[in-house]
């Protein structure tokens, strides 16, 4: 996985990979489980800390990121991924008003 980010970003066509991967495998997936407003944003914006993090600590290896132990960056993500699973967000309101106004087959 670590390849496929650096190859992204400086290949179209490793970064149109990435994007398959994780609109299929992860972002569709998970975004098909939850039960808030606009699903896919959340997991994107989720997907999009996590490739950060991948990039800060292993292909850039900035400090101290990349010699935390993975404690002290569970403990500090946490809070952010949670916030985006569940927390509110911008346009929740308008995401709410939409589903509620599709009418069901």
């Amino acid at each position: 996985m670590i390849s496929l980010i650096r190859a992204s970003m400086t290949h179209e066509n490793a970064a149109q990979m990435m994007r398959e991967f994780f609109t299929r495998e992860i972002i569709g997936r998970l975004a098909e489980k939850l039960e808030v407003p606009q699903p896919r944003l959340r997991v994107a914006l989720v997907a999009s800390q996590l490739m950060g993090l991948a990039m800060a600590r292993f292909i850039v290896r900035m400090e101290p990121i990349a010699s935390a132990d993975p404690e002290t960056l569970i403990a500090a993500y946490a809070p952010t991924v949670q916030r985006y699973l569940t927390g509110p967000l911008p346009g929740d309101d308008a995401a709410r008003r939409r589903k509620v106004s599709r009418p069901r087959h």
